[in-house]
């Protein structure tokens, strides 16, 4: 199944083709040769006995392209490592020359391997890369690591497809049991329920869809129907949930890779660009067509596919309504789209947490050509013509259980990766509230300067100092906590009390205060006490529409600052969280009286944020 899937991907797919739009060509299906343009340094040969190492290119370390060498068709392995890496095959220094006759499958050669290894002799696929094997791991201090790490998106992106190990819980149970997966035949066959009214107009729990695929004649004057009972949830289990998906590494390889076979823990499933697959449904699996499983996926093949034209590709809105570009300004939803993977992403876990950066940096450089703006124009993990608004990314609320989940910024026993206004510094779940992008706002600060250096290349983790000045109005504000069932509570008070006492003050609002870190608790039962922070606000709605000339109304007015907290420098700050106003609040917040005035104490300067 899985080489006619591949088969009629390579001979029918645009979509999933990388052929450019100047090729000359009669047809517009891809040729089989369209992923041959690049090599990785080194691959593993899958020879009719044995394996070995085979280094593409004249120098090691080298990215090779069809220009230096020869053609090469190659699939790439997604799984996990066994948390004790030593377990595994791995690349050496000392074995390099070894493996270069012959690679050794003894002990510690993972099953997932030679798994992978069946796989692509079944699909006449000669080349395989897997990152244990053709990234040199010991002896050389991890620069070839460091070299190969920034390559690992186009990596991805120019194999023929990706073979997911999708079934396996763990590195452990990947060396020991492998992916493949005994399967009854009789459960991947689709359950269908035949009837003669009309079972559509039924009620439906959300979780299923009865949809009609054929009508036959069973009498003279009645029809029987035929009605699928997708399981929407079922794709989710297998593949969007599954364990290997939720590592950090496999976000880029899924969203690079053209063409991805998914070992699953019930059945095989497909997914390329132009659509999924299972055993069940050969051709198309149905819930494709009602719940697209990684919209994402789809919007940034596009942007893959045509990277060399000069306009930006406008994105079908059946693919992602989110990212269409019938917005006035089409970049802004290039940067919309990232931020949605951001938000994939950072829900992921990384064993390494200094991977933060160059772990997604496959995705930044291809957003990147996109954009049509230099690598410095990445910063971090934000855009700079866009970094006012990714500023403003936000954390889950924070609850008594999953508040240690929120682990704090680079502590004393790691390396330095991000600074604290980039979603990178943190590892948790962020996200972006697309709201603050398209309705009339008026900005109220400005960045002045940004200037990051970083550790290795744009796109890695950057080293500590001051990046980024803004300017606005400072408000000095206090912070509490309270706890409300499970969950600690942050209020903000913004010139409502001195000395203890509450003054009434014209500014009234409800907020969301979103903090970066849960709250420094000696035990689970005390709160801690009211703390001293700065508030700078960044942008609010606008009383008219600028489009329509109309009043905005309440439910639409919003506020969004910063939190920050003063380091042991003049006007320099962390970043602590933000702060944003919720509907039944009012956007005059800022419009202190002369009490509240004295207590916030606003004062419009350019403050620098580590």
């Amino acid at each position: 199944m899985a080489r006619f899937w591949l088969k009629q991907c390579l001979e029918h797919h645009v979509q999933c083709s990388k052929t450019t739009s100047d090729s000359q060509s009669d047809s517009n299906a891809p040729k089989p040769n369209d992923f041959e343009e690049f090599a990785p340094t080194r691959l593993v040969q899958i020879l009719p006995r044995g394996l070995r190492l085979h280094i593409t290119s004249s120098g090691v370390g080298e990215i090779s392209t069809s220009d230096s060498c020869r053609p090469y068709q190659y699939a790439t392995l997604s799984h996990r490592w066994p948390l004790n890496s030593d377990q595994i095959s791995q690349l050496t220094t000392s074995n390099i020359e070894r493996w270069q006759r012959e690679i050794d499958q003894g002990p510690g050669f993972s099953q997932s391997f030679k798994d992978a290894i069946t796989v692509c002799r079944h699909l006449d696929i000669e080349y395989i890369w897997i990152d244990s094997l053709c990234i040199i791991q010991q002896g050389d201090g991890g620069q070839d690591w460091q070299r190969e790490a920034g390559n690992m998106g186009s990596i991805y992106k120019w194999g023929v497809c990706n073979i997911a190990a999708t079934s396996v819980a763990d590195g452990e149970e990947g060396i020991s049991r492998g992916f493949f997966r005994p399967r009854d035949p009789s459960k991947t066959r689709p359950d269908i329920i035949s009837a003669r009214c009309n079972l559509e107009d039924l009620p439906r729990r959300g979780d299923g869809l009865m949809t009609r695929i054929r009508g036959e004649i069973t009498g003279k004057n009645r029809t029987m129907v035929d009605y699928h009972i997708i399981p929407f949830q079922q794709v989710t289990h297998d593949v969007v949930d599954a364990t290997l998906n939720q590592r950090g590494w496999v976000v880029q390889e899924r969203h690079l890779s053209p063409r991805i076979i998914h070992f699953a823990e019930r059945q095989i499933y497909w997914e390329c660009n132009e659509g999924l697959c299972s055993e069940t449904y050969t051709k198309r699996d149905p819930v494709d067509y009602y719940f697209r499983p990684s919209k994402t996926k789809r919007a940034l093949s596009q942007l893959v596919q045509y990277q060399h034209e000069d306009s930006i590709l406008p994105l079908q809105a059946s693919v992602a309504p989110i990212h269409s570009l019938a917005l006035k300004n089409s970049s802004q939803s290039l940067y919309n789209l990232w931020y949605d993977i951001v938000a994939i992403y950072s829900s992921c876990s990384l064993t390494k947490r200094t991977d933060k950066l160059v772990a997604i940096s496959g995705i930044a450089r291809e957003l990147r050509i996109r954009l049509n703006v230099p690598d410095a124009d990445y910063i971090a993990g934000l855009w700079r013509q866009n970094l006012l608004y990714g500023l403003l990314w936000q954390t889950p609320a924070i609850t008594t259980s999953n508040r240690r989940a929120l682990r704090p910024r680079n502590t004393p026993d790691e390396a330095h990766r991000a600074p604290t206004w980039s979603w990178a510094s943190l590892d948790c779940e962020v996200s972006i509230n697309y709201r603050l992008f398209h309705d009339p706002h008026d900005r109220l600060a400005t960045v002045t300067e940004v200037n990051v250096t970083p550790n290795v290349d744009p796109y890695s983790e950057v080293n500590p100092g001051v990046g980024l000045k803004i300017r606005g109005t400072v408000y000095k504000v206090k912070l509490r906590y309270s706890r409300v069932g499970a969950r600690m509570w942050p209020e903000l008070m913004i010139g409502t009390y001195i000395d203890g006492h509450q003054i009434s003050t014209k500014a009234r609002g409800t907020f969301a205060v979103l903090p970066d870190e849960p709250p420094s608790l000696a035990d689970n039962t005390k709160s801690p006490g009211d703390r001293d922070v700065y508030m700078l606000p960044i942008i609010k709605s606008s009383k008219n529409d600028v489009v329509s000339g109309r009043q905005t109304s309440r439910n639409k007015r919003f506020f969004v600052a910063l939190l920050l907290i003063p380091v042991d420098i003049n006007d320099a700050y962390k970043r602590l969280g933000i702060v944003e106003l919720r509907w039944n609040g009012s956007d005059d917040i800022l419009n202190l009286g002369p009490i509240s005035r004295r207590i916030c104490k606003p004062e419009t300067k350019v403050v620098s944020i580590f």
